[in-house]
């Protein structure tokens, strides 16, 4: 008897330990964002990036500016769309790609956007296919950007701005 009420309790443990992230809890986990980061691109010798999110549209999206006030910033769109949160990103590049989270492979700390679509101008080569947030205990943020093209990857960590 023993044996088999350990067995069930590790089968209900790796069930909940397995359950997918909602749209509405990742949602809300983006949100917590809101406000000036700052941060640098992780490998490469670089000026402090500024990154500044923005709830907007009644609570309703999340705005991101990447490379803010820089002349190649670029802003992503997060926003809610049924079970999905769909992510818009306007990049310097010309092309609007579309990501949806994963949310079989999230979890509450690591949000995981997968290439859903592109729109725009794609000649130049790259374009952006996936977006990983990872969020640490000590309040940084580690973000991957992932490339269609034979790009690097963008690695950045950010600190909340006091």
């Amino acid at each position: 008897m023993r044996k088999s009420l350990l067995t069930l309790f590790a089968l209900a443990f790796a069930a909940t330990a397995s359950a997918e992230v909602t749209a509405r809890d990742a949602f809300a986990r983006l949100k917590t964002l809101d406000g000036a980061w700052e941060g640098g691109i992780i490998g490469q010798k670089s000026d402090p990036v500024a990154v500044t999110y923005r709830v907007t549209s009644g609570g309703h999206t999340v705005m991101e500016s990447l490379f803010a006030g820089a002349p190649h910033e670029m802003v992503t769109m997060y926003t809610v769309d049924g079970d999905d949160v769909i992510a818009t990103h306007y990049c310097s590049g010309g092309n609007q790609p579309m990501m949806k989270l994963d949310r079989a492979a999230s979890t509450a700390d690591e949000l995981i956007f997968t290439f859903s679509s592109v729109r725009g101008d794609t000649s130049k080569g790259g374009y952006i296919n996936g977006v990983r947030y990872r969020f640490d205990a000590d309040g940084k943020v580690f973000t991957t950007w992932s490339s269609s093209g034979e790009g690097p990857h963008l690695k950045t960590v950010q600190t909340r701005k006091k």
